[in-house]
């Protein structure tokens, strides 16, 4: 086991986070091991046996100094800022990136392996083409996938949707989301005149989420219903929808003890990473908007009017670029 301690001065804000991530991910992988439990995760205990991160050593200041400079260009790191790069500047970009994946291995290996498992599905599923719209924050990182391979992606940040029944939404949340909806282009008009299919998902479990956005969608004030074109489909089987709509036709809830090894959506590994609000959902700018308490004027309606006041974008922080790095060169880097 090879322990490092080069510390080095970083020069911006972030450089506190790689201290705390890697003393809490060593924690985590050292648990790990010694979780009886760890076959049922999918975790390779001689894996981390070798690479335990008990790890100090941190990028070259003018590494990060570079990377910096490349992407505080713009307050988002998209498809369009990938494909701008530099030969240099990508090479710099890989090299940062191989800290983050030190950092956060599991997590970045779920997101970018799922990522692409499901980009696959999506096309086999609907090989004509399709509007993807992400509920809340738990497929954004599905969104963003595709958003980098050319799809057209919707976000729709709303939490706390998954109360059995909401009974009723709130006029102030109605009003402040419609004008969100508005500006992101999802309208009765959109829904009325597509000719591709309006592909709505979420996370599920019970399916209670979908449901209500659902019942929310179909408000006079919006009005947008389910139909052919506009599909209501949970990431996995699920009460409530049609079978079709499923985009995998899997139930991982019910199957995952039975098959601890196995290695796709169905596993462990997808429900502990789909369901902790600590994993994924850190890498994306999707807010979270609190369907059940939102008011005019508190602070789910401030974050809805900072996207207003940044050209209609979420402002994405150091760590969430560089994943969108990671997100793109996975797909477009065929060396």
């Amino acid at each position: 086991m090879n322990i490092t301690c080069n510390y080095n001065i970083l020069p911006n804000k972030y450089a506190g986070t790689y201290f705390s991530r890697q003393k809490s991910e060593s924690k985590a992988k050292v648990s790990a091991i010694n979780n009886p439990y760890c076959a049922n995760i999918n975790i390779n205990p001689n894996k981390y046996g070798e690479n335990i991160s008990f790890k100090s050593s941190l990028p070259d200041i003018q590494l990060v100094w570079d990377v910096q400079k490349i992407l505080d260009r713009s307050s988002v790191f998209g498809l369009k800022e990938y494909k701008k790069l530099l030969p240099k500047e990508l090479t710099t970009m890989r090299d940062i990136g191989k800290y983050l994946l030190d950092s956060d291995n599991k997590t970045i290996n779920f997101i970018l392996n799922f990522g692409k498992y499901f980009s696959e599905q999506m096309h086999k599923k609907f090989p004509n083409g399709f509007i993807f719209v992400s509920l809340g924050r738990s497929p954004a990182f599905l969104g963003k996938y595709l958003e980098f391979q050319g799809e057209e992606v919707k976000y729709c940040p709303l939490s706390h949707m998954h109360t059995k029944d909401i009974e009723n939404f709130s006029q102030d949340l109605v009003n402040a989301y419609k004008k969100y909806l508005d500006t992101i282009g999802l309208t009765n008009e959109l829904a009325r005149t597509t000719k591709k299919p309006i592909i709505i998902t979420d996370y599920n479990f019970e399916g209670y989420s979908l449901r209500n956005f659902r019942k929310f969608l179909a408000l006079s004030e919006i009005n947008i219903y389910e139909g052919k074109k506009v599909k209501f489909c949970p990431i996995t089987q699920c009460d409530g929808f049609k079978n079709e709509n499923f985009i995998f036709d899997d139930c991982p809830h019910a199957e995952y003890w039975a098959r601890p090894n196995r290695w796709d959506f169905s596993d462990r590994l997808y429900i502990e990473m789909m369901e902790d609000r600590q994993f994924p959902k850190k890498y994306t700018s999707i807010p979270k908007i609190d369907a059940k308490t939102f008011k005019a004027g508190d602070y789910y309606d401030k974050e809805l009017n900072k996207f207003y006041q940044n050209g209609n974008k979420f402002e994405e922080n150091y760590d969430i670029k560089r994943m969108n790095f990671l997100i793109a060169d996975s797909i477009y880097n065929k060396t």
